[in-house]
Parts: structure tokens; C-alpha cells; sequence
């Protein structure tokens, strides 16, 4: 159950604290059990053993997001890119972020940048979706084509 995995966490983190994935299971359990302030917390504290840890602050700014602090989740999304330049789960979390407040423009802005620095398909992917809802039907399909010639060996 959730609170034994936590417990088991939190023995694991006394027995290393500088372990960044037992900071982010702990922090997604918390999060799952709907303590955005928990799952907040341990992310911040694993960020301050582990500093620079992309997953972590990733994590981070998709709870600040879940609790309703865009600006903050936005400091965060800056933060993990800086550390972490073309991260495709930074973009794209960051991206639809984006897309849900209405900053369409914003949106398509990260998803070109990341994809002219560093094609991936799952941001080309991301940003064909973004312009299909957007009903911009053939540039869905350029991106869609791009992201199948990324996966092509």
C-alpha cells in the first residue's frame, strides 16, 4: 500500500539521500495519494541533495502545474530546459502547459525550438497534434512525417 512504499522510501533516503529516484517515487507516491504539498516538499528536498536533477525538476514543475501555479511550473519548465537543453519530457510537459492556458502561440514556440535544436519525434508529434486541433491540417502531416523519419532507422 501507499504508506508502506513510503515508509520504505523514506528508509531507502536515510540510507542515501542522494538518491534522486527515491526522492521522485517518493514524490509521485505523494502526488498519486493527492498531496500536491507533500509531492512539492520532496521534490524541493531531493532537488537540494541532488541539484540540477532534470527528473526531479521536471517533476517539480508538473506539480506546481497540478496545484495550479502556472508561473511557478513555468520557473520550473526554465529551470529543467536550462539543465537539460531539448529534453523532450520537459517540452512536450511544458508545451501542453501551454496549449491548456491558451498561449497556443507560446506552445508551438517550444516545440520548434526544440525540434530545430534537437529533432525528436515525440516533440514533432506533440506539435503535429497541437496544429490538427489547431486545424492546420498539413502542417499535422509534415510533423507526423517528420516524427516517422525520426523513428526510421
Amino acid at each position: 500500500n501507499l504508506h508502506d512504499s513510503k515508509e520504505l522510501l523514506r528508509t531507502c533516503l536515510e540510507l542515501d539521500d542522494s538518491d534522486a529516484h527515491s526522492w521522485l517515487a517518493l514524490a509521485r507516491i505523494e502526488g498519486t495519494a493527492g498531496s500536491l504539498r507533500a509531492a512539492r516538499d520532496a521534490v524541493d528536498a531531493g532537488l537540494q541533495r541532488c541539484p540540477g536533477n532534470v527528473h526531479l525538476m521536471h517533476a517539480g514543475a508538473v506539480f506546481e502545474h497540478r496545484a495550479g501555479d502556472v508561473e511557478a511550473a513555468r520557473r520550473r519548465f526554465a529551470e529543467a530546459l536550462e539543465a537539460s537543453p531539448g529534453n523532450a519530457y520537459v517540452v512536450h510537459s511544458w508545451g501542453l502547459l501551454e496549449q491548456q492556458a491558451g498561449n497556443i502561440d507560446e506552445a508551438r514556440r517550444l516545440y520548434r525550438e526544440s525540434v530545430e535544436g534537437k529533432p525528436q519525434a515525440a516533440i514533432c508529434s506533440a506539435w503535429a497534434a497541437l496544429e490538427a486541433m489547431q486545424g492546420n491540417a498539413d502542417t499535422a502531416r509534415a510533423l507526423h512525417r517528420q516524427a516517422g523519419e525520426l523513428c526510421s532507422p
